[in-house]
């Protein structure tokens, strides 16, 4: 299962990474063509960060399911919640207004796929180490 994880994950992280440059570089004419308002150019920039954490953390939320670790993967989610429900607020709050709102969205899809990685690189790592022992592939 540890290459599946492996394989998996590099290609969702290069088709990731593609789509979201593109969508950082292309953010006026997507503005521009798709909502006619090339002055949200900007916001639309920076929700290719959200692309990105997004689509990671998903992947890594079903790895967590398929090893059977739902406990973990809620843990995960609520933690993605409870950032943006106190970070997107209180960065309105303090006169950032809708920039705040979209920031504290997206910094809560990315420290919850962080999270969702390291417990992936844990995993992977484990599993490394329990091959070599005995020449069992786990």
């Amino acid at each position: 299962m540890k290459e599946v994880v492996v394989k998996s994950l590099t290609l969702k992280l290069f088709i990731v990474s593609v789509i979201s440059v593109m969508n950082y570089l292309f953010a006026l004419e997507l503005s521009t063509i798709l909502a006619e308002r090339p002055e949200l150019s900007y916001y639309v920039s920076l929700t290719a960060v959200l692309t990105f954490s997004t689509a990671l953390m998903n992947s890594s939320l079903s790895v967590i399911t398929a090893l059977g670790r739902m406990k973990l993967r809620s843990s995960i989610m609520v933690m993605q919640s409870l950032v943006k429900l106190l970070l997107s607020p209180l960065l309105v709050f303090v006169g950032l207004g809708v920039l705040g709102a979209l920031l504290g969205h997206i910094v809560s899809y990315v420290v919850s796929c962080a999270a969702g990685l390291l417990v992936i690189l844990n995993y992977i790592r484990f599993r490394k180490s329990r091959e070599g022992i005995g020449g069992r592939q786990t």
